[in-house]
């Protein structure tokens, strides 16, 4: 994958360096030494980034797909007079990621293994801090990553890169280490759903290999839809029958809360986000606590906990058609293609989908990966009109 050169070196080093900000892990953010050196590298690297992307705009209408998105929600929090900045801080961070995904497009394969050994990194020092501290490094349950919920943030991204160099034959070694770790990881903090996803991706990464057969990108893509549209239905439903949800209370989702319990509290969120996009289609912006109770009659989340319906609860109905499109735009780019690096990235979209809807992911990678899908992409299409020219 990596020649034997000092630039290629050095190029790797690079990425694998510039990665590191960008997981988010929790526990700097909680030391303020640390938060600082984080926060204002992510800021500076976006913004040297994006003068180098000024010459490239690969991947251009994703990209001012996602610009749209963060536009639209700072403009409606300080319309809604709340906090600008923590507005800003939700998409600078992707931004930087995403742009540095963009301009590797010729290094694809490089910097997947760049992306591998960061999040290596992070798995296996998170590891280690919870076998020594099983209740928590810094708070109860929460260890260098953070607590279960943001453990996908490195997972996901981790799993897409190791399946693609499994494919490509290599560090097969390390990443049976690699997915060990992470498989000690979930048995320790039982996270379901993420355990859930993680699985159903492998299995259908596995199943197209071994079968030869592919989910088609409009099946993905609809399925995505018609999920998030089950996932509202439901919702309206379940708020004229609670009672159906005391089925859950036997089953535990932490020491506190059933599942029961935190169902509830997402369909109370879900209907108060609903009923305020029915007033607000344009969006209400990023609410910090003093604002969330005045439309979501719950404790205070960053989030509604979904994702489709966050986006057109804070930045209205113009962010909710800019996600889908990106999602659309990415699957068709991988529709034509027959590989299994085709299905890992189709796949791995899929299953991010399928998480966000009970989840919220403004995390950087999430985004990365539709940028890394459309390298590989253009790579695919270089590699066959190179072997055209050839023949």
């Amino acid at each position: 994958m990596l020649k034997n050169s000092k630039s290629e070196y050095k190029g790797w080093l690079l990425d694998f360096i510039l990665c590191i900000p960008f997981y988010n892990a929790q526990y700097f953010a909680e030391l303020p030494a640390t938060k600082f050196i984080f926060t204002y590298s992510r800021l500076l690297i976006a913004l040297v980034l994006f003068f180098f992307y000024l010459k490239h705009k690969f991947a251009k209408d994703v990209i001012l797909s996602m610009a749209l998105m963060a536009s639209c929600l700072i403009m409606n929090t300080y319309l809604n007079g709340d906090d600008v900045m923590l507005a800003f801080g939700r998409y600078y961070s992707i931004f930087g990621i995403v742009l540095l995904a963009a301009l590797r497009r010729n290094n694809y394969k490089r910097f997947t293994l760049s992306v591998f050994y960061s999040s290596e990194l992070f798995i296996y020092l998170n590891l280690i801090t919870m076998l020594l501290y099983p209740n928590g490094l810094y708070s109860h349950d929460h260890w260098l990553i953070g607590q279960k919920q943001d453990f996908v943030t490195v997972f996901l991204v981790a799993i897409l890169a190791s399946l693609i160099l499994w494919v490509n034959n290599r560090r097969r070694k390390r990443v049976i280490c690699l997915a060990t770790a992470i498989c000690v990881s979930l048995s320790i903090i039982l996270s379901l759903g993420l355990s859930i996803s993680l699985f159903l991706l492998v299995a259908m990464v596995y199943f197209s290999a071994v079968k030869g057969k592919h989910f088609s990108s409009k099946f993905l893509f609809v399925t995505n839809i018609v999920l998030e549209c089950f996932m509202i239905a439901m919702t309206l439903f379940l708020k004229q029958f609670v009672y159906i949800i005391d089925i859950f209370n036997s089953v535990k989702a932490s020491d506190e809360l059933s599942k029961g319990d935190t169902l509830m509290m997402r369909i109370t969120m879900w209907n108060d986000a609903i009923d305020t996009v029915m007033k607000h289609p344009l969006g209400i912006g990023y609410l910090t606590e003093s604002n969330f109770h005045h439309y979501i009659n719950f404790n205070y989340h960053p989030h509604v906990h979904n994702m489709m319906l966050d986006l057109v609860f804070t930045g209205g109905v113009l962010s909710l058609v800019a996600f889908i499109y990106i999602n659309y735009k990415v699957y068709k780019a991988l529709a034509d293609i027959k590989s299994i690096e085709r299905d890992i990235f189709a796949y791995t979209i899929f299953a991010m989908n399928v998480l966000m809807l009970t989840e919220c992911f403004y995390w950087p990678f999430a985004y990365g990966i539709y940028i890394l899908a459309l390298d590989y992409v253009y790579n695919y299409h270089k590699h066959k009109r190179l072997e055209l020219c050839l023949n």
